[in-house]
């Protein structure tokens, strides 16, 4: 059970670190783009051999001195899941999926922003749910029965064992 004053905490850090839809409807964000050069990254980056995500999450374990077990019983996801990344060089996880691998390799803030930049994704401060998942990679806390604990107080659905049909 998670202990009443790492709810507080996180109720705190939402507020600090949570942008509402209205800066966006107000215009108060903006930015500019070069497109042609945006359009010339993006072509670099077609041409590059990519590293695949079973390959990118073997460094991770590896790194981590872990097991794909380990990994793969942290995030409470099935073995289907995993077979898909191993097996299949065109999956792509759901953002939900790779946050709770993330959590079991036991990322720091700063390599769990990296490893979701790998997938395609990022934090997010105007989602709550990206807002709770990064609290809980900043106070270490991996255990995904607690973070799933919070997620579900806040109106979240639960990482893991709640992605296994959907993703399947």
């Amino acid at each position: 059970m998670v202990d009443e004053a790492l709810l507080r905490e996180l109720d705190r850090y939402i507020k600090r670190h949570y942008i509402e839809d209205k800066f966006l409807a107000e215009g108060q964000l903006s930015r500019s783009v070069d497109f042609d050069k945006l359009q010339l990254e993006l072509q670099e980056r077609l041409n590059e051999n990519r590293q695949s995500l079973a390959e990118y999450i073997q460094e991770w374990i590896k790194k981590k001195g872990m097991s794909e077990s380990d990994v793969r019983n942290g995030s409470m996801l099935s073995r289907n899941i995993f077979s898909k990344i191993r097996n299949n060089r065109e999956y792509h996880p759901e953002k939900r999926t790779v946050f709770a691998i993330a959590l079991a390799l036991h990322l720091s803030y700063d390599e769990a922003r990296e490893f979701m930049s790998f997938m395609g994704y990022t934090f997010s401060n105007m989602l709550k749910e990206d807002i709770i998942v990064g609290f809980c990679f900043e106070r270490n806390k991996y255990d995904i029965t607690d973070v799933n604990e919070m997620l579900n107080r806040n109106g979240f659905n639960v990482l893991g064992s709640g992605l296994n049909q959907k993703e399947l």
